[in-house]
């Protein structure tokens, strides 16, 4: 519909709130206006959120990282174990004990004997301890500080029951020793040797990154007669391992104890 302003005449626009020749103001002017924007569409409604699938997400984020943490956490606690030392040369075998409690090489044709295998009857290790004292007594002089020695591995280049064999290895677990220091150890032994007439020709701390131990070098008088043996304390976060190598080839038995990787912490 055509409006005039009411003052001049002049034509006006529907949309004209005011003159433009005088300014007059138009009665109802911008009504058009205010009817197209009230009755503008409306903004569109923005999307609602899925609270049970964010919900979802965020419990497996959770778990994910729960378990990139637990895994980090075991790998950091499981001791570095040097894969040169486990390489086998000719005619020695790479063994683990059967609950994987550490591996050594030695040479193929010794006899062993496993605390823990399910496939030896009537206790054979105990068997072996019985009828021959000289695999405690090789355990001297740290071994004498306590009777609380479980022995975990026994290996010989000859049979287990011979009074004196030519070379062999004994490996036992400790709690009570696992309260001794290093410093304590070597203390310990040195007093031990001394007072019990065994020749320790070299004690020391093995800080080492990867088998952290105690070394002594000696003679020890048995039934047999006198053995030369290298043994290692190696402490650990619940128990502590002693080995006791003999035998009258110091590089072979030295070998053996270098290549000894505990696998538990």
């Amino acid at each position: 519909m055509t409006q005039r302003c009411t003052n001049c005449n002049q034509l006006l626009l529907d949309d004209d709130t005011a003159c433009w020749q005088c300014g007059q103001p138009v009665m109802g002017g911008g009504a058009n206006t205010g009817a197209a924007r009230a009755t503008a569409a409306p903004k569109p409604s923005q999307p609602t959120t899925d609270v049970p699938a964010l919900l979802v997400y965020s419990i497996l984020t959770v778990v994910v990282i729960l378990l990139a943490l637990a895994v980090t956490i075991y790998l950091g606690r499981q001791p570095l174990v040097q894969a040169t030392s486990q390489r086998a040369p000719d005619g020695w075998l790479l063994v683990a004990n059967v609950n994987r409690d550490f591996t050594l090489i030695q040479p193929e044709n010794w006899v062993m004997v496993d605390a823990d295998a399910s496939d030896q009857p009537d206790d054979p290790l105990n068997q072996v301890l019985d009828r021959n004292p000289i695999y405690a007594t090789v355990l001297a002089p740290l071994g004498e500080l306590t009777d609380e020695l479980y022995t975990l591995y026994i290996a010989a280049s000859e049979p287990l029951t011979t009074t004196r064999p030519g070379a062999f290895l004994v490996v036992v677990r400790s709690r009570t020793l696992n309260q001794l220091t290093p410093d304590d150890a070597l203390r310990r032994a040195a007093a031990l040797a001394e007072a019990n007439g065994l020749t320790l020709y070299n004690a020391e701390y093995v800080d080492n990154y990867d088998k952290s131990h105690v070394y002594l070098n000696l003679l020890i008088p048995t039934e047999a007669g006198l053995l030369h043996c290298q043994q290692q304390f190696i402490p650990g976060r619940g128990d502590s391992l002693l080995l006791s190598a003999c035998g009258s080839d110091q590089n072979e038995i030295g070998q053996i104890l270098d290549s000894f990787q505990r696998l538990t912490p």
